[in-house]
């Protein structure tokens, strides 16, 4: 039986990843009380700009930052404006980094950067990444923490090592930090004190605050003039920004603090799955928020397959599917939010185990 994604959607009523959706009107009433008098923007500046712009210098302990509508032009801009100052339009990045895999070669079509692939596909950027590199580059670029191979992170004395390296040879270096607010746990430090291993860093609003949409780069007050400057430029500075820049206020104020319960639910919860027969998680435990479900099986079946458990549990697996590395194996991408604080491990395991018979081979 085919179901469709979005019929499932709605009719699930629990969410073992990400969050159960609110509707346009709840949205949009949380908006009307997180607003104030005034707070109408002009092309990025002004209105509730300010207040979420102050806000993000005190949480990241950076000099200046600028609210972006997506995350990927607000560090592209930062990731130019770094290549630019410097005459040198090569970028270090991890060959798996989100630039490289998801956003359809805009550092180059786009900005006129140019990748140079560092480090091991399979894991993290560690300091011998760093000193293979044989030509200068314009700014080191580190997802943290990188998303394509579930969400890792490299230990945080490599993390030390790497800035203090970069700093020494007067290289610039930033943080994708789209996923930040999910890894202060992992690294038992503050914020402020992950973000000062960077010279700029950007994050994002709507994963894990849940907010409508948009990102921020934070950094030095001359960046960041610069990061404006190519935000006019591509046209990402519309006349009103106000609803996401209140959105992510909102979110900063009122999930910012629960990210903590997360990750502790995908730990506990990573441990119970590990023991389902067939599945693998990674990694284990979680570094953030987020892991990689593998469960032995045919890949193909993996949608239909979750569909399948949904539409009859009424609990919403998974926003989207990966192709896996491993042979005979199917990959869930799992993000812990607060519709997995209500699901116990039990039912969890229960459910996973139901997918993981629907794709195994004697069932296909």
């Amino acid at each position: 039986m085919t179901h469709d994604p979005a019929a499932v959607k709605r009719g699930c009523t629990r969410f073992l990843s990400y969050d159960p959706p609110q509707t346009p009107r709840e949205i949009l009433l949380t908006l009307a009380e997180e607003a104030q008098d005034g707070d109408l923007d002009d092309f990025g500046r002004g209105g509730p700009h300010e207040r979420l712009e102050a806000r993000l210098r005190e949480v990241l302990g950076k000099e200046a930052a600028v609210f972006m509508a997506a995350g990927r032009v607000a560090q592209l801009a930062a990731l130019k404006a770094w290549c630019q100052a410097r005459g040198n339009d090569r970028v270090a990045m991890h060959p798996r980094c989100h630039m490289a895999e998801y956003e359809d070669r805009a550092y180059d079509l786009v900005y006129g950067l140019k990748a140079v692939p560092i480090g091991d596909p399979n894991r993290p950027t560690v300091l011998a990444d760093l000193e293979a590199l044989t030509d200068p580059v314009g700014v080191i670029s580190l997802e943290i923490p990188l998303f394509s191979l579930g969400c890792v992170l490299p230990p945080w004395e490599e993390l030390v090592a790497m800035s203090a390296w970069a700093r020494e040879r007067g290289i610039p270096i930033h943080a994708d930090g789209a996923r930040l607010w999910e890894i202060g746990p992992y690294y038992g430090r503050s914020y402020p004190e992950i973000a000062s291993l960077f010279d700029s860093i950007t994050v994002s609003f709507y994963k894990s605050l849940e907010a409508i949409a948009g990102g921020a780069v934070a950094g030095p007050a001359t960046l960041i003039a610069a990061a404006r400057t190519w935000q006019r430029r591509l046209g990402a500075a519309p006349f009103r920004m106000f609803p996401l820049v209140l959105s992510a206020l909102h979110g900063l104020e009122t999930r910012l603090h629960r990210v903590r319960d997360y990750y502790d639910r995908a730990r506990r919860l990573a441990e119970a799955l590990a023991r389902v027969d067939g599945v693998i998680v990674s990694p284990n435990p979680p570094h953030a928020t987020s892991m990689l479900v593998l469960l032995r099986g045919d890949p193909a079946r993996l949608r239909d397959a979750a569909l399948e458990v949904s539409a009859r549990t009424g609990v919403w697996l998974m926003d989207f599917t990966q192709s896996s590395p491993l042979e005979g194996y199917a990959r869930l991408p799992l993000t812990v939010a607060a519709g997995a604080l209500e699901i116990g491990d039990d039912e969890a395991v229960e459910i996973v185990a139901e997918l993981q018979r629907r794709i195994s081979a004697q069932e296909c």
